[in-house]
């Protein structure tokens, strides 16, 4: 699964994870 790299291993709020654009 070589796309877990454009996106990290997070929760549900994957927003959370890809930055704090939707804190």
């Amino acid at each position: 699964m070589t796309s877990s790299q454009r996106t990290p291993i997070c929760p549900l709020h994957l927003t959370s994870c890809y930055g704090s654009e939707v804190e």
